[in-house]
C-alpha cells in the first residue's frame, strides 16, 4: 500500500502471507487506512523536526543580535566618550588652560597696576562661567532628558555663557516670558541655537553674538495663531553665501531638518565678509496647542502657566525689553506665549 502526502508518495506498506489469497477487499480498506495514518504520523513528524531546526537556528540568531547589539551599543558608548573627549579637548581644557595662565600672572600684575589685575580678574571670572557653561552642556549631552527638564531660558543662556568662555565675544541672550511649549518644539529651539552657536564659535570670528527667543504680536486677521521666533544673529567677518554651500556644511542640514521636524520656517540671511543671522519662526493654532496641552497632562487638567496661555487675556508686545498692552480694540484671543503685561522680557549680556 502507498504511504502518501498530498499526492507525493513517501513509502509503502508492504503486508506479506503464506497463504494464497489471505486477504479480501475489507482487508485492503484496513491497510489503506493504516497507510494513511503512517503518512499522518510520517509528516508530522517531519514537520516537529523542521520547527525544532527553525526554533534552534532562531535561537542562534537572537543570540547573535543580541551580540551584535551589545556590540554596537559599546561602540556607540565609545564613540560618544571620544566626541565628549574632542569637546572637552577643544573648549573646556582650553578655556581652563586660558584661565590657569591668568590667574598664574594676576598675583605678579596686581602689585604693579591693580586696574590692570581687576581687568585679569573680571576675565578669568568669565572664562570660568564659560568651562562651567561648557561643562553643563557636555552633562546634558549625556542625559538627554534634561534638555526636556530644564528652562528654555536658562538652556540658552548657558549657551550663551559657554560661547563667551571659548571666543570673549560680547553675547547678549533675550528671551521672552513664555508659557510651556510642546516637547518636540522645546528640544528642536534649543539644538538649533546650539548648532547656531557652534557656527559662531569655529567660524565667525564674531565680536557680537545675539540670540533671542520672542513671541511675535499676533495677526489681527488670524488671532488664534501663536507665533514664537527664534533668532541668532552675529556681527563675525566670515559670513558665506547660503546658495552655494551644501547642505552637509556648517550644520546647516541639522538646522533645517530641525526647523522642518517642527513645522516651522526657516531663514537664513548671510554674506561673504559679513555677519550671519539665522531665524526660525514656530507657529500653531492656540486652541490646538491647548488640548493638546490638556490632553498630555496625567491629571486631566493644564499648569498654572499652560492655563495662563489658553486664557483669554490682552495681547502684550515687546518694548525696549519689556511688555505693554497692545492699542485699545485689538485683542488676540489668547495671550501671547504666556507673556505678562508690565513683565518685562529677561536680557542677559555676557562678555568679558
Amino acid at each position: 500500500m502507498p504511504i502518501a502526502v498530498k499526492d507525493r508518495v513517501i513509502g509503502v506498506l508492504d503486508v506479506q502471507s503464506n497463504q494464497i489469497n489471505a486477504f479480501d477487499r475489507s482487508d485492503l480498506v484496513v491497510l489503506q487506512s493504516l497507510a494513511d495514518q503512517a503518512a499522518i504520523t510520517i509528516e508530522n513528524a517531519r514537520l516537529f523536526d523542521a520547527e525544532q531546526r527553525r526554533a534552534e537556528q532562531f535561537r542562534v540568531l537572537s543570540i547573535e543580535n543580541a551580540r551584535l547589539a551589545e556590540q554596537a551599543q559599546k561602540l556607540a558608548v565609545m564613540e560618544e566618550r571620544q566626541r565628549l573627549a574632542r569637546e572637552l579637548h577643544d573648549a573646556v581644557t582650553q578655556t581652563l588652560f586660558s584661565a590657569s595662565l591668568i590667574a598664574e600672572a594676576v598675583p605678579d600684575l596686581w602689585e604693579r597696576d591693580q586696574e590692570e589685575g581687576r581687568a585679569l580678574l573680571a576675565e578669568l571670572r568669565q572664562l570660568s562661567r564659560g568651562a562651567l557653561a561648557e561643562m553643563r552642556s557636555l552633562l546634558l549631552e549625556l542625559r538627554p532628558a534634561a534638555v526636556v527638564e530644564d528652562n528654555l531660558r536658562d538652556l540658552l543662556r548657558q549657551l550663551g555663557e559657554a560661547v563667551v568662555g571659548r571666543t570673549g565675544s560680547q553675547v547678549t541672550v533675550a528671551v521672552d516670558d513664555l508659557g510651556p511649549l510642546p516637547e518636540e518644539v522645546h528640544v528642536a529651539l534649543y539644538r538649533i541655537a546650539q548648532e547656531a552657536l557652534n557656527n559662531v564659535v569655529k567660524h565667525a570670528q564674531a565680536g557680537r553674538v545675539e540670540v533671542v527667543l520672542r513671541c511675535l504680536d499676533a495677526d489681527d486677521r488670524d488671532p488664534d495663531l501663536l507665533r514664537l521666533e527664534l533668532g541668532i544673529a552675529d556681527d563675525g567677518r566670515r559670513g558665506f553665501d547660503p546658495a552655494s554651500v551644501p547642505p552637509e556644511r556648517l550644520g546647516l542640514g541639522i538646522i533645517r531638518e530641525r526647523a522642518q521636524a517642527i513645522g516651522a520656517s526657516l531663514e537664513i540671511d548671510s554674506r561673504p565678509g559679513g555677519g550671519t543671522r539665522i531665524t526660525v519662526v514656530w507657529k500653531e493654532r492656540a486652541r490646538d496647542y491647548c488640548a493638546q496641552r490638556a490632553a498630555r497632562d496625567p491629571r486631566g487638567g493644564l499648569g498654572r502657566r499652560s492655563r495662563r496661555l489658553c486664557q483669554q487675556g490682552q495681547s502684550t508686545r515687546a518694548l525696549d525689553g519689556g511688555h505693554r498692552p497692545l492699542p485699545r480694540g485689538r485683542r488676540d484671543g489668547p495671550a501671547a506665549c504666556g507673556t505678562v503685561p508690565g513683565k518685562a522680557s529677561e536680557i542677559v549680556i555676557l562678555y568679558l
